[in-house]
């Protein structure tokens, strides 16, 4: 290509080059403007002021409100672990001489492994319940019979325990 040539296509370039940033510069003012009129809606006085000051006061609000439901969420965490959240299931045959396993161990505990453990032993004349209280994984006040160990280990990992 010979120095005129060159000189024509110059122009050209320059002419397409220029088009592209005018449709560049188009888009990210019409994307400013949506901006601009979302913030300036319900605003009869369309000044920089007024609507700082309403952004801030949404600002001020919402931060009440976070305050406020981070208390609350605090509150029920702290109350939930004093709530029945570890549950262990056993039925069991503790008797050679009879079928069916007719007995059960149930056991209910806290976050912090305290609660009760009920106990019933089925035979063919009668059927006896008995409670325990459970204090950190321990009988509180009796001792915990093997199955109810168990079933107290059972709601710790909350894993079904099979029973021979």
């Amino acid at each position: 290509m010979q120095l005129d040539q060159i000189s024509v296509w110059i122009p050209a370039i320059t002419l397409a080059v220029l088009f592209v940033w005018l449709t560049i510069i188009t888009v990210i003012l019409i994307q400013s403007m949506k901006t601009y009129r979302r913030f300036t809606s319900g605003i009869s006085k369309k000044d920089l002021k007024s609507i700082l000051n309403r952004i801030a006061d949404d600002l001020k609000k919402a931060g009440g409100e976070i305050t406020h439901l981070n208390q609350a969420v605090d509150l029920i965490n702290s109350q939930s672990k004093f709530h029945l959240q570890k549950i262990g299931f056993l039925r069991y045959n503790p008797f050679r001489d009879t079928g069916g396993n007719q007995s059960f161990c149930l056991v209910l505990l806290d976050d912090n492994n305290d609660g009760l453990v009920i106990t019933s032993l089925h035979n063919r004349d009668q059927t006896r319940i008995y409670a325990k209280s459970i204090k950190n994984s321990k009988g509180a006040n009796l001792q915990l019979s093997k199955e109810e160990q168990l079933v107290v280990k059972q709601a710790q990992s909350n894993k079904k325990v099979k029973r021979k």
